[in-house]
């Protein structure tokens, strides 16, 4: 759902425009989405499994795609401080810079 949002905004845009700028009897011609899958990803408890390309990973390989895919997912929404966080959680880094700004 989170990534065929842009396509469905484009195609409502393009409804409420049809309605409030003209009535030609015409229905304006929508956008399709199409799935292309980047690979799949198990999360197990605390452990994961993934599939990226044709390549399938698990242990520590699997954990680092599920931070990096969580730490993509709260950056897509604007929570660039929580997805820094986990990352430096998941790979015990050390911060560098004073977080409570």
């Amino acid at each position: 759902a989170v990534r065929e949002a842009a396509v469905a905004a484009r195609n409502v845009e393009k409804l409420v425009a049809s309605v409030r700028d003209r009535d030609d009897g015409f229905r304006p011609r929508l956008d399709r989405y199409t799935f292309d899958s980047p690979g799949w990803l198990v999360s197990v408890g605390d452990g994961a499994l993934a599939k990226v390309g044709p390549t399938v990973f698990r242990g520590p390989a699997a954990n680092a795609v599920k931070s990096g895919v969580g730490a993509a997912y709260l950056a897509s929404a604007g929570d660039i401080r929580d997805a820094v966080g986990l990352l430096r959680e998941e790979f015990e880094l050390e911060s560098t810079v004073d977080e409570r700004r």
